[in-house]
């Protein structure tokens, strides 16, 4: 994905309200001057935009024709996934969605959506790259299907002994993770664009 493109996703994620800043405690306990939280899109012309960037994104690394579903794990990649299942250009794009929890009653069990068959090739779609840990028991639970790549909206490029989160998730499982853009670019694209408080904090942040 060129420059623009991304400075154009920076822009989008300001305007819908998603990159918050101030003072954040993080699942990990650490804190930071600032928050992604794609659970502020709500409505059909943000998450057509939204689906728009990710889709642009999985047809340069992944291609269409290759995927046979989208996968969203819960919460806000249900959303994700379905934004770009409806974007979609060239085809009718199924989506399996997971619960947290398997659903007791009804029609039970831990996914609903798409079923798929055994050998079906997927993309894993979701907001952001942390630590890894979901998308390890994401792709655990659908182990008999192919993960073709992970594509996530930020790479937040959480880094241990010099390895990223997303470096270290591939070697692992042997799955691609992709990202519409990596954390510091997106701090270096807010230039301008936010008071300059704000943007040293996210420098300060991001070793820049």
């Amino acid at each position: 994905m060129d420059v623009l493109n991304k400075n154009t996703f920076t822009e989008f994620l300001l305007s819908q309200g998603v990159l918050k800043f101030g003072d954040f405690t993080l699942k990990d306990g650490s804190k930071s001057p600032f928050f992604l939280d794609f659970g502020a899109l709500a409505t059909g012309g943000a998450f057509r935009q939204v689906g728009s960037f990710f889709n642009q994104l999985i047809e340069e690394k992944v291609g269409f024709d290759k995927i046979d579903f989208l996968h969203g794990p819960p919460y806000k990649a249900v959303m994700l996934a379905g934004a770009c299942a409806l974007t979609w250009n060239d085809k009718d794009m199924p989506c399996l969605f997971s619960r947290k929890e398997a659903k007791q009653h009804g029609e039970g069990g831990n996914f609903f959506g798409h079923q798929p068959k055994p050998g079906e090739g997927y993309v894993l779609v979701d907001d952001v790259m942390s630590s890894g840990g979901t998308k390890v028991q994401a792709l655990e639970m659908l182990k008999e299907y192919k993960c073709l790549a992970v594509v996530v909206g930020v790479d937040r490029q959480h880094a241990d002994g010099g390895v990223t989160a997303a470096e270290r998730f591939t070697e692992e499982t042997g799955v691609p993770v992709y990202s519409v853009i990596k954390l510091k670019s997106l701090c270096l694209s807010l230039d301008g664009l936010i008071e300059a408080s704000k943007y040293q904090a996210m420098k300060e942040f991001c070793g820049l």
